[in-house]
């Protein structure tokens, strides 16, 4: 008598999909792609400016919240346990990496890697 697959077996064929398949990704991106490309559960590499911050506290937790956008698109950016990132302030503009998850209808990356893009001052006269 011939069983069908196990249960742990039948559970993954319904929550996995290619994505989850390391051979089914795409090459890693060579340089920041627009915000609006943003998909849950892939990696972003993305270019923006920081719009708005926020800190939010609650009795057990305290998060740091940017908003980035570019002109396709916004995410927002969540650093756990921190009440500011130093150098992230409203109109800086970044560069930022993570694994993209969808909160509700927003999208976004929790305790991203960044970089500060330097001011552009403007040409002496």
């Amino acid at each position: 008598m011939s069983q069908g697959p196990g249960l742990w077996q039948r559970i993954l064929a319904l929550v996995a999909t290619e994505e989850d398949d390391p051979a089914a990704l795409d090459q890693p991106p060579t340089g920041p792609s627009p915000i609006g490309q943003a998909e849950a559960r892939r990696t972003l590499w993305a270019r923006g400016r920081v719009g708005s911050t926020a800190v939010t506290r609650h009795p057990h937790s305290t998060w740091f919240e940017a908003d980035l956008s570019d002109s396709s698109g916004q995410i927002r950016l969540i650093w756990l346990g921190r009440r500011e990132v130093s150098g992230v302030t409203e109109g800086r503009t970044l560069e930022v990496r993570g694994r993209v998850v969808r909160r509700g209808d927003v999208l976004a990356l929790f305790n991203p890697d960044y970089l500060i893009e330097a001011d552009q001052d403007p040409e002496p006269t």
